[in-house]
């Protein structure tokens, strides 16, 4: 199985998130959404356990998570 990562800005608004470009996607797909905050003044806390120094992005989470199934 091979995952394909896009970044996409979507704006929240009455508690939905609304992609601000179309998707292409079939209708009852699942997607795995990381929300980034961009007006947070603290660093994100960095990755622990077995991640820990191997991850750099999401994508290549992504790429290790399906080269695991």
């Amino acid at each position: 199985m091979s995952a394909i990562v896009k970044t996409v800005e979507a704006v929240y608004e009455k508690g939905y998130l609304r992609p601000l470009q179309p998707l292409e996607g079939k209708p009852g797909f699942i997607y795995i959404i990381t929300v980034v905050d961009t007006t947070a003044k603290k660093p994100a806390a960095s990755l622990r356990g077995k991640y820990q120094g191997v991850l750099s992005s999401s994508t290549e989470f992504a790429r290790l998570k399906s080269s695991r199934i």
